[in-house]
């Protein structure tokens, strides 16, 4: 009797993942996602710092992060080293059942250009324009605007276009 209840627990638990149990309606990302993604890029990060170094925003890419359960969360890195962090992350594991849900993350890949690293941001949180060399501005998305301010030297921020 244990058996089937705990395999009758395990069907539960698998429908209740599968049907998006729990998930915002949007495809956002959940705090306690963001936090978990943000955890192993951040150890990632600190094994192979090369896959990371850049020093414009031409030089970083937004790849989905490799995992054995792919589920939509990206990282930055540099353009030339995808195939390497690919390699280095690939799933060694058997074959085995994974969440189903697909995190809409719409971060945008940039380069930190103090730790001149690849990382990713809100279109939001993206200093556009100002003063600064052109090739060390960073860009507003596709579907963005940069809103910039009254003082012509500060950069602005990025606005989603109207549609």
């Amino acid at each position: 009797m244990k058996t089937k209840l705990n395999a009758y627990g395990a069907f539960a638990m698998l429908l209740l993942v599968g049907c998006g149990s729990g998930q915002p309606a949007n495809g956002d990302l959940t705090a306690d996602q963001d936090v978990d993604s943000a955890k192993e890029d951040s150890a990632r990060r600190r094994k192979h710092p090369e896959l990371y170094k850049c020093d414009t925003d031409a030089d970083c890419v937004a790849v989905e992060q490799a995992s054995c359960c792919p589920n939509g969360f990206l990282v930055a890195l540099n353009t030339t080293m995808v195939d390497k962090y690919n390699e280095t992350y690939a799933c060694n594991e058997p074959p085995h059942v994974c969440p189903h849900f697909i995190v809409q993350d719409n971060r945008v890949s940039q380069c930190d250009g103090e730790k001149h690293t690849c990382q990713m941001i809100d279109p939001t949180q993206i200093r556009c324009g100002g003063f600064i060399a052109p090739e060390r501005q960073h860009h507003c998305p596709t579907g963005w605007t940069c809103q910039l301010n009254t003082i012509p030297d500060v950069p602005g921020s990025c606005v989603k276009t109207e549609e």
